[in-house]
């Protein structure tokens, strides 16, 4: 069986999909995540479109200034969605 590494992009996408479905369950939007984390509200779109991925500040702030649960997030993305591709 060959071992499979994460997929960044795939990651990328997953984080993003799931961070603006937290966001929403927690009844907050885009512009008052941005204000209570320090975070540009076009930043954080980015992230969840997954055209960017969080550095660990980024993560840092959302954790403890917006209170999002990053580990909630990572445990919510099924790992065998992330994976890449072995035939790549």
């Amino acid at each position: 069986m060959v071992e499979r590494d994460i997929d960044k992009k795939k990651l990328t996408k997953h984080f993003g999909k799931v961070l603006r479905e937290t966001r929403k369950e927690m009844d907050l939007t885009l512009e008052e995540v941005a204000r209570d984390s320090f975070i540009d509200d076009k930043y954080i779109g980015k992230i969840e479109t997954g055209n960017r991925g969080p550095g660990l500040l980024t993560l840092y702030k959302l954790r403890k200034r917006a209170n999002i649960s990053v580990d909630e997030i990572f445990d919510k993305i099924p790992e065998d969605q992330v994976l890449d591709d072995p035939d790549e």
